[in-house]
């Protein structure tokens, strides 16, 4: 019988060992998290600097501040309140002083799927066999959108100028309203021009951002499955534990659908008052289902960005899926190139499923794409414990929204991504976000 191409754990610690590396220690301030496939557990295992893993040098630079339309930065906002500037007076987040945005800090990465072992290193400084990863702006909060002169915004404000979803005043009297929400039923080609009517360097959320998140988050708590309930108690180690819990995602679609036919219903901001912290804030909803009634939910924050999954669906440019014969490969754009209608210049990422499913592989390779592989066997607790929804049988260019919406309960998450539809399309159910990349 044929050896199977896949190594063991030992066997690929045995082939770094006789080639003198350390295959759990790369050097101070590098740090990471490895998982073998077939393993259903969604927890991952930590590796590299130990000391790192307490003290997370890379994910710790993350900060909220706020940025004018031609880059610069205005102030940082406080780490505990983002109510308040750094210098502990009131801050201005209707826009007026900026954009509410989160730096996600230069860092270097190394990603590798020596199979059928999994790892990912991140540090603030090279170490051997890593590429640098530049420094990404995004939003603080879901995209919302200043309606006069049509510019992308991440801002605090409850002004008719930015109400969100399709724009309707209908409910602005009601619980229903649209003001202060995010901004959705909006084409992916129309999210990424309102972006770029804010200036050159404005974008709408892009997958590079996305993925390096998703990394930020695994790293630091250890699990694959980031609606893993919030823990705030370090372990005996000193690591993080559990996760960003539900989220906004477990609510009816029928009592959504009564409430504002699936347009947004949360306003942006719910959770200044974490700062750069994670965690979770509770809301009610006013008059939902109707008039009368309530609903208690969740809202959640990594490190100053709010409501990375659930909420709305992301948008997300800089990877597009060509569905061809029954087949569905994924298309990766290096740097900020978007396109809407070919795959020239992106770089093939591999091939997609074709059937719906939980994840259980990504694509992975040496740029760590959190693309699904394989969603045969999955479920909501198992391996990545976020859903994967496809259209293969279409022969078409896909686009891909991320992180489900405010119904889509256990399906959603930080990876659970939506290869259906065309980037001409809208949805109520889906908004973006802003990014500045530089």
């Amino acid at each position: 019988m044929a050896k199977t191409p896949y190594y063991t754990k030992a066997e690929t610690e045995a082939k770094l060992r006789s080639l003198n590396l350390d295959p759990n220690f790369y050097g101070v301030g590098v740090y990471g998290v490895e998982w073998t496939n077939g393993i259903a557990a969604p927890e991952v295992t930590r590796i590299g600097d130990m000391a790192a893993h307490q003290s997370l040098p890379v994910q710790s630079k993350m900060r909220r501040y706020l940025r004018a339309d031609d880059g610069t930065i205005n102030y940082f906002l406080d780490k505990d309140n983002s109510n308040l500037r750094d210098d502990g007076t009131a801050a201005t987040l209707d826009g007026t002083h900026g954009q509410v945005m989160d730096l996600l800090p230069v860092h270097w990465g190394k990603f590798s799927d020596l199979l059928p072992i999994n790892r990912g290193l991140i540090s603030l400084t090279p170490f051997p066999g890593a590429h640098i990863i530049i420094p990404m702006h995004v939003s603080a909060y879901k995209a919302s959108l200043q309606r006069t002169g049509n510019k992308l915004a991440s801002v605090v404000n409850t002004t008719a100028d930015f109400r969100g979803g399709n724009n309707s005043a209908t409910n602005d009297a009601t619980a229903a309203t649209l003001l202060g929400k995010p901004a959705s039923s909006i084409s992916r080609p129309n999210f990424e021009q309102y972006a770029q009517n804010r200036g050159s360097l404005w974008y709408n959320m892009q997958y590079s951002v996305r993925r390096t998140l998703w990394w930020f988050i695994t790293i630091e708590f250890a699990t694959r499955n980031h609606q893993t309930a919030v823990n705030a108690t370090l372990t005996a180690e000193g690591y993080r534990q559990g996760a960003l819990g539900t989220g906004p995602t477990d609510l009816s679609g029928g009592d959504w659908s009564t409430f504002n036919g699936y347009n947004p219903l949360f306003n942006c901001g719910l959770t200044n008052l974490l700062g750069n912290n994670s965690g979770e804030v509770a809301v009610i909803l006013q008059d939902f289902p109707t008039v009368g009634l309530t609903k208690a939910i969740q809202v959640n924050s990594y490190r100053g960005v709010e409501n990375f999954f659930g909420d709305l669906w992301d948008w997300t440019s800089g990877v597009n899926v060509k569905n061809e014969g029954g087949v569905s490969r994924a298309y990766v754009a290096t740097g900020t190139k978007s396109s809407d209608a070919n795959y020239l210049g992106y770089r093939s990422a591999g091939l997609l499923p074709t059937a719906n499913g939980y994840t259980t592989e990504i694509l992975m390779g040496e740029d760590g794409d959190i693309l699904p592989k394989n969603v045969s066997g999955g479920s909501s607790t198992t391996y990545f414990a976020d859903y994967y929804y496809q259209n293969a049988a279409t022969d078409a260019l896909r686009g891909l929204i991320f992180g489900g919406n405010a119904a889509d309960g256990s399906s959603a998450g930080s990876a659970s991504a939506h290869a259906g539809s065309a980037p001409s399309s809208s949805a109520a159910t889906v908004g973006s976000r802003l990014c500045f990349l530089a």
